[in-house]
This record gives structure tokens, sequence and C-alpha cells, in this order.
């Protein structure tokens, strides 16, 4: 059974695509008012219609979550459309390539403030709508790569290692307002991003697919994490059966960080 959001009031950052659609749509599924946010306002406005033919209370948003009178406006709305902020769904996320010789100072600031500033953001302008409805969840997107990294991901595991840290900080600032603070940590999930990437790995001799397969074979459990495995984890953070969980980062990853670097 899954959970009862119905009186809940949820923000979604990220919510045109991917992880960030996946949350959008069970949370507005189990009876959660949905704010969607997004900066792509086209495909942002598609799922919003097509959430809506299904019933479901939701209100595309288009917006920066990196711009703080954008997420003020966010969580504005929020109150005056639906009545509050309850939860946060922060899903919104960024990745480019680079070292920290090769990545540009653009692209640095593209991944921290999206990755990690929108965090900040989100909770600076959240938390007074939270505490008056006598407390909220924020549950943010970290990654694995908070705790391991690949090669030429420098910004992006720097932001996501930042989540983690963050995380805990308004997590126990805001403890006694009721407020918990938690994020989740996939591993290689598929997504539009992650299937950019292996597009962007394959050669004339290894094709996308083979890529995530090879990728897929590199969890124990065999297979590549799908968005409704990470919208279900999401969505039970969020949820009363969580009330006790803040402060920390639940890893969901097929096994992936418990194995040897080494496989035999």
């Amino acid at each position: 059974m899954g959970q009862d959001f119905s009186g809940k009031v949820a923000v979604v950052t990220g919510a045109a695509m991917g992880i960030g659609l996946g949350v959008a749509e069970l949370l507005a599924a189990s009876g959660a008012r949905v704010v969607m946010v997004d900066l792509d306002r086209d495909r942002l406005l598609q799922e919003e219609t097509q959430l809506r033919s299904l019933g479901r209370e939701v209100l595309a948003v288009h917006a920066s979550v990196s711009d703080s009178a954008s997420m003020a406006e966010v969580m504005a709305t929020a109150n005056r459309s639906f009545g509050g902020v309850d939860v946060v769904a922060g899903c919104a996320g960024v990745v480019r390539y680079g070292n920290a010789e090769d990545q540009t100072e653009d692209e640095w600031d593209l991944q921290i403030d999206t990755n990690l500033k929108a965090l900040y953001l989100a909770a600076k302008h959240a938390v007074p709508y939270m505490r008056a409805r006598g407390g909220g969840v924020f549950v943010q997107l970290a990654s694995i790569q908070a705790f391991v990294t690949q090669s030429a991901v420098t910004a992006y595991t720097a932001s996501k290692g930042g989540v983690v840290a963050l995380v805990r900080s308004i997590a126990v600032d805001y403890a006694a307002d009721g407020i918990r603070a938690v994020a989740v940590a996939p591993a290689s999930v598929d997504t539009p991003m992650l299937r950019q990437a292996a597009a962007m790995s394959a050669t004339e001799t290894h094709s996308e697919q083979d890529v995530l397969d090879d990728w897929a074979k590199s969890h124990p459990l065999g297979r590549l994490l799908q968005v409704k495995d990470v919208a279900k984890l999401v969505a039970f953070l969020a949820s009363d059966d969580a009330s006790m969980i803040t402060g920390t980062t639940v890893t969901i990853d097929g096994g992936l960080l418990s194995q040897n670097a080494v496989r035999r």
C-alpha cells in the first residue's frame, strides 16, 4: 500500500521529466496537490495537461531553482493556490563533465547552483510556510557520487556531497519546527539524462544500449534503477511513515556501494 498525501501540498522541482516527473506523478496520484517546477516550459505544460486529464490537482510553474526571487514566488504560489507547503522534493539536477582543469567556471556555477544552491533557496523560502502548517519535509536528490566518484565529474560530485551536508544542517536547525530534511542517493537511474550520458560514451562498435547494459551489470542486482524505484522512496521519506527519519541520506543503488571495485 502506498502513502496517503490527501490534504498535503508538495512542490516538486525538475518536474518536467525524469525523476522529478515520476515523483510529481506519484505524489499527485497519492492525493497531494502538487506544484510542478521546471525551466522547460513547453514540456512542463504538457505534463501538467496530462496529469490534469487524470484528475490530478497539479499546477505548473516555470521557474529557475537557482534564482531566489523565482523560488520565493514558487512557494508563494503554492501557498496562494493550495494553502501552504508541506513537502519540497528537490529533483532538479544537471551534470557537465570535466575535471578541475578543464571544467569551466560557468559549468561549475551551473551545477553548484542547480544541484546545491537550489536546496538552500527552497529552505529559505519554504520554511515559513511549513512552520505555519506545523511542519514539513524536504527530500533532496543527492547521488552515490556524494560518496564515491568516477572521473571528470568534479562539480557534480562536489554539489551532491554538499547536498548530503546541507540536509544535515537543515534537519538540525528546523527540527523544533517539526521540519525534516532527508537526501536520497541513487545509483544509475534510467532517465533522459542517463541516456544522454550513455550516448556520449557510445562508439561505432559499442552502442548507447551496450553502454547502458554495461552500467546495469555493474550493479549487483543486475539492472538500472527505474524512475518509479526512486519516486517510491521519495514518497515514503516524505510521508508520516518516515516521521523519525531526518538529517540523513538514504541510498538506493542496487548494491553498488556494497561491492568491491574489483569483481571476480
